[in-house]
Order: structure tokens, then C-alpha cells, then sequence
């Protein structure tokens, strides 16, 4: 039975504070930094070769707005204009109509590959401690994002 990959970010509970006192202790381990790397690149690699769905698109979009949050709270704070690219290259894919063919074409592939490559920069700088912490406020940045769109529309 092959395990499937997460829908939200979001639905994830917060950490308790002794693994957060114990994540502060020190950086991320291979295994973990390749846990949180492998199903993103998964997904592009999937949609890349026109075998995606709209569930990969969505955890695919899940894992851009984790960047962003990252890339608010400090780490790597220049990669935000490559996280906003891969977000409009994600809607453009979808508003397009593509999404129905689910093969990303090599423009939007090349934009998403590049902010993959700062995601896993962002995790670096973040270690586990800050990623535990950004995982906690992801519902407030999500709702606040969501009501700064509503405004603006």
C-alpha cells in the first residue's frame, strides 16, 4: 500500500514544547531535511512529466505558502520574490486550463524548480526549531493572506 501525500500543511498539529526544547538543541538532520524536501519534488517531478492531479497542485501550493511564511519570519528573507513567482507560475498553470493536460510546461517548471531550490535553503536556515514554530502560526498567516486577498479583490 503506498502512502499518500499530505493535503494540507495546515491540519498538522503543533509540537509539544519538549520536542520544541529539544528540536532548539540542534539543525536539522539529513533524514528530516530530506522528509520535508522529497514530497515536493515529487509532486513537480510527477507534474513535470504530465502525470500530476489537482491534489498535487494543491500540496504543491501548500508547501509554497510554508515558504512564504519562512521567508516572512527571516529565513532566507530574499527568497520571497521566489516564492511569489512559484505561486503565480501555480495559478497561471491552473487558471490557463492546464491543469486538465497536468504537465507543467518547462517555464513554469524551471520558475518552480528554482524556488525548491531556496525551499530547501529556507529549511536549512530554519532548522527544526523554526520550522516547528512556523508550523504553529500557519493557520493565523494562512487566514490573514486569505482576508489581505479578499481585500484586494
Amino acid at each position: 500500500m503506498s502512502k499518500s501525500l499530505p493535503r494540507r500543511i495546515g491540519t498538522r498539529k503543533s509540537a509539544s514544547s519538549l520536542l520544541c526544547s529539544l528540536a532548539a538543541r540542534r539543525p536539522l538532520s539529513v533524514l528530516e531535511l530530506t522528509s520535508m524536501v522529497l514530497p515536493p519534488y515529487a509532486v513537480l517531478d510527477a507534474l513535470h512529466r504530465g502525470q500530476g492531479s489537482a491534489e498535487m497542485l494543491s500540496t504543491l501550493a501548500d508547501y509554497a505558502v510554508f515558504s512564504e511564511l519562512l521567508a516572512f519570519r527571516g529565513h532566507v528573507p530574499d527568497s520571497l520574490n521566489g516564492v511569489q513567482r512559484a505561486q503565480r507560475a501555480l495559478v497561471e498553470f491552473t487558471h490557463r486550463g492546464a491543469a486538465t493536460q497536468w504537465a507543467l510546461p518547462d517555464a513554469t517548471y524551471a520558475v518552480l524548480t528554482g524556488w525548491l531550490l531556496r525551499y530547501v535553503e529556507q529549511l536549512e536556515h530554519a532548522g527544526l526549531q523554526g520550522i516547528l514554530q512556523a508550523h504553529a502560526v500557519l493557520p493565523a498567516f494562512v487566514a490573514s493572506r486569505a482576508g489581505e486577498l479578499k481585500k484586494a479583490a
